[in-house]
Formats: C-alpha cells, sequence, structure tokens
C-alpha cells in the first residue's frame, strides 16, 4: 500500500517509519492554510496537491496538531478519494463529523480517528465481565512531559481512556479519571463489578498499536464496511470529555 502523510514533524516521521516497517510506502507532504483561505477552497486545494503528488496513495495519514484545519484536510483527502486518518482530539464537532462522514461513505471511503489504545490486546477478554451498566470504570493517563498549549490534558489524555470505554465498555460508568501533564508517567484502567477487579496497566506498552489500528483500517476498507472508530465516535469521545469536565 503507499500513503500520503501530512506533516514532517516528529510525529509524522515516525507514522512514516512505522509505515514503512509494514511494507507500505509513505510519501510526507506538507499542506499548510493559506492566510485568510476559506476552508472550502483549502480542501479543494488539498484534493489538487494530493491527486498530483501522492496519485497511487490509497491513505492519507493526517499527522497534524489539532489547531489545524482539520476538516479542511480530511475533506481534501475524500475530495481526492483517499482514506483518511486523523489523529485524536477532533475538534470539529458533531455537525462536522456527521457531514464528513456522509461524504466518506458516499465514496466508499474510510475517515477513522487514531486511538491507538483501543487496540491494547488485554481488552476483548474484559468485556463479558466488566461491560454492564453495574460496571464502573476507571482510568489514569498522566505523563511527566511538559504541559501542552496548544492541546489541553483532557483532549490529549483523557481522550485515551474515554475511547477505549466508549470502544470495549460503553454500558459501564464513568467512575474516577486521573490525567494531566508534568506527573509520573502512569497509564491504567481498573474495572469494578460486584466483588470483581481488574486493572491493566500499559505504561510501558511494546504492543503494535499502531500497526493493528492500520490493518483495520485498511481491512475495513477493503470489504467496504463501516470503521467504528470513525469522526462521529471521536465527536462523543469530546462530548463525553466536555460534560465530564463540566460537572466538576
Amino acid at each position: 500500500m503507499r500513503a500520503a502523510i501530512v506533516g514532517r514533524g516528529r510525529w509524522g516521521q515516525r507514522v512514516a517509519g512505522i509505515l514503512e516497517s509494514e511494507g507500505h510506502a509513505a510519501r510526507m507532504l506538507s499542506l499548510r492554510k493559506a492566510g485568510e483561505e476559506k476552508d472550502t477552497d483549502f480542501a479543494e486545494r488539498c484534493a489538487r496537491r494530493l491527486c498530483a503528488e501522492a496519485s497511487g496513495a490509497a491513505l492519507v495519514w493526517l499527522a497534524v496538531p489539532p489547531g489545524a484545519p482539520q476538516a479542511a484536510l480530511v475533506r481534501g483527502a475524500l475530495l481526492a478519494g483517499k482514506h483518511v486518518v486523523v489523529e485524536k482530539p477532533w475538534w470539529g464537532g458533531a455537525a462536522e463529523a456527521a457531514d464528513l462522514a456522509s461524504e466518506a461513505n458516499r465514496r466508499g471511503l474510510i475517515a477513522a480517528v487514531h486511538f491507538q489504545y483501543c487496540y491494547l490486546h488485554e481488552w476483548p477478554a474484559l468485556v463479558s465481565r466488566f461491560d454492564a451498566g453495574d460496571a464502573e470504570f476507571q482510568g489514569t493517563f498522566t505523563t511527566a512531559r511538559a504541559a501542552r498549549p496548544d492541546i489541553p490534558a483532557g483532549d490529549n489524555l483523557a481522550t485515551h481512556l474515554l475511547a477505549v470505554r466508549r470502544r470495549w465498555f460503553p454500558r459501564s460508568r464513568i467512575g474516577e479519571l486521573h490525567y494531566g501533564y508534568g506527573t509520573d508517567d502512569c497509564r491504567h484502567v481498573e474495572f469494578r463489578h460486584d466483588e470483581r477487579t481488574a486493572r491493566v496497566d500499559f505504561t510501558t506498552n511494546a504492543q503494535p498499536i499502531v500497526q493493528r489500528f492500520l490493518a483495520d483500517v485498511m481491512g475495513h476498507a477493503e470489504v467496504g464496511a463501516p470503521f467504528p472508530l470513525d469522526l462521529a465516535f471521536a465527536a462523543e469521545v469530546q462530548s463525553e470529555l466536555a460534560r465530564i469536565e463540566g460537572s466538576e
């Protein structure tokens, strides 16, 4: 498979390395919105660039920060006839997500959001025990890295936890969530249901979760099946985060 990666930063380079290690060809591009350029014009310009410089690519991976015009970049990839992966968090809102999802479906394409921790191998075995209305889902996602002024901790870290719950344990209730910058590196999820408990610690994780995500995207694309971690899913995660932080 050939892929185009939009974004030449550290994460874009890492994605390129992962793709190439899996035997895929990756081409890196830079697409930036100009001054007062309208989103529709930018999307069309992106589509033209992708058609001209990445005509053989089946997938466009948007390795750009959320402050970038995500929705216009997604639309540009779809207009170019490409499947597209966008990084979380999704700041485009539910209405924009629904519109882009409709466009993707109409074109037989996938617009996926990269929630890689949904691909830890521990989750499926726990579903039968903890995906229940009286089960409690708790989680911690903290990092020693300094705070990022462009992405609040909730959007950058808590969304990983909320995505895991929504994907695998949607009937559980949300308990305490801890997340933040500038503290210990700690990533784990805890479950409680009746007398049963479980804990998944992925602070140190060597599983090929990005590779599993990519394989899942392309597997769904090959058979034309809807992808579960789509833009609507990401918009629901953001709405859930807003409800949690609004109640604190």
